[in-house]
């Protein structure tokens, strides 16, 4: 069950950020589906009692589905070269920094950050 979950994370993601790519960042954490409701100091809280593992896959899903949107336009791969941990520990530096942010929207943040970092390579 956790893998079929797992595989359709990335697809579903792709869609939301091909049509929020218009959009502001906080217009796009605003249009996600799970965890809108919930922010970084339950993400900091969720990873300090290893409770964190739905949150984490969302922020893969999010990041993968934006991935897989942004090498369908143009081809860049923005998650090369970049592994679960470092994108969790981004996310954790972002959520000690931002406590009252919605978790998604740190997920959006990380996209950004990714994404300037693909057109500078």
């Amino acid at each position: 069950m956790k893998r079929t979950i797992t595989a359709l994370v990335p697809l579903l993601m792709a869609g939301a950020m091909t049509l929020a790519s218009a959009q502001t960042p906080d217009q796009r954490a605003n249009i996600t589906t799970g965890f809108a409701g919930t922010s970084c100091l339950n993400w900091t809280q969720a990873r300090a009692n290893h409770q964190s593992a739905f949150m984490e896959y969302f922020a893969l899903g999010f990041v993968s589905g934006a991935n897989v949107a942004r090498y369908w336009d143009d081809k860049i791969d923005i998650m090369k070269g970049t592994y679960e941990a470092a994108l969790f520990g981004w996310i954790d530096n972002y959520c000690r920094s931002n406590p009252l942010e919605s978790f998604p929207h740190a997920a959006d943040h990380l996209v950004i950050e990714l994404k300037a970092r693909a057109q500078h390579q």
